[in-house]
């Protein structure tokens, strides 16, 4: 099946210089600027093919840009609606069929939106997209059961890996190559829920596996190298 890629572009935090590094080395077939998200997708020099939103946080001058271009979908939503406008937007990729989203201008200091664009992660999975929230600091994905992960010490993206369920409980963990290992080990949201936090990789490369349950994978950095 042919990978589509699509990054969305929300409206929360978004390092331009780390953005413009990312796209010098990956590539996306579509992009969906959400609101706000539209005017650092203008600043680097993207063409979005869709933009969505209820336009309160978006220039009229920089939104009217769009309208004008044939190429570029524009579906403005009532700011009173049961949907973000990060979930409108996952779901506008996934009608564009993507197979791979990237969530940038997901974090920042919102935590409440935060918190709801961490489940944006499943409303992708479910529909068989994989899916990640990338900041310059942070790479954020869920992992699920049964199958064999790798995480490639000269590639990853951070010094830190942590690990914490998603699901009420996550059966089964296993990690090999890490500091701290775990074999057949049952984490829970409940009891010691951060005991998977600020892992590290020490051998050439880490392996997760576990047998029922999502995990959340975060792959972090304190500084931006």
């Amino acid at each position: 099946m042919k990978t589509v890629v699509t990054w969305i572009f929300a409206g929360g935090e978004i390092q331009e210089d780390f953005v413009a590094d990312y796209a010098k080395e990956n590539q996306a077939d579509q992009i969906v600027a959400v609101d706000g998200g539209l005017a650092v997708v203008d600043c680097l020099g993207l063409c979005p093919t869709y933009i969505v939103g209820d336009f309160d946080t978006v220039s009229s001058e920089l939104l009217k840009k769009y309208q004008l271009e044939k190429q570029v979908v524009v579906r403005k939503f009532q700011p009173k609606k049961d949907l973000t406008d990060g979930e409108i937007a996952v779901e506008v990729a996934l009608e564009l069929g993507s197979t791979k989203i990237v969530l940038f201008g997901t974090t920042g200091k919102r935590l409440d939106h935060l918190l709801g664009n961490l489940s944006l992660l499943y409303l992708a999975e479910r529909d068989g997209a994989s899916c990640e929230i990338l900041d310059a600091y942070n790479r954020i994905r869920l992992l699920r059961c049964r199958q064999q992960y790798w995480i490639e010490r000269g590639t990853q993206f951070g010094r830190y890996v942590s690990f914490l369920p998603f699901t009420d409980k996550v059966e089964g963990v296993t990690l090999t190559g890490f500091q701290y290992p775990l074999k057949d080990f049952t984490m829970t949201r409940f009891f010691n829920p951060t005991l998977g936090i600020s892992n590290e990789i020490v051998e050439e490369r880490g392996g997760i596996w576990f047998s029922e349950g999502i995990l959340f994978c975060v792959e972090s950095r304190d500084t931006v190298e």
